[in-house]
């Protein structure tokens, strides 16, 4: 091998281990390290699914507790509505009686 092949071959030795080092830190990043404890970025993408779940079911849950507000808001319009009408009705019979 001549001097220029070699340089070549040199190179091209650093240019794999570049793209090694490239692979193991983007593997870090997706997957995480174990050592660390660290999920990755799959593991947040879990994470936030389920979140997203939790979050989903709470907001079903306090939409159905909204629409039963509402419903007993507008029974006690109609209830407050006849009280209010009886006690005036009573109001002017006693006045005028």
């Amino acid at each position: 091998m001549n001097l220029e092949e070699k340089e070549k071959f040199t190179k091209m030795e650093q240019g794999v281990e570049d793209i090694r080092v490239d692979i193991a830190e983007i593997k870090h990043a997706l997957i995480g390290s174990s050592l660390s404890g660290d999920k990755g970025l799959i593991g947040l993408v879990n994470l936030l699914k389920t979140e997203i779940e939790y979050l989903k079911k709470d907001l079903e849950n306090v939409q159905k507790d909204a629409i039963e507000n509402k419903l007993i808001i507008t029974q006690l319009k109609y209830v407050t509505g006849v009280a209010v009408t009886s006690l005036v009705a009573i109001l002017i019979k006693i006045i005028f009686s």
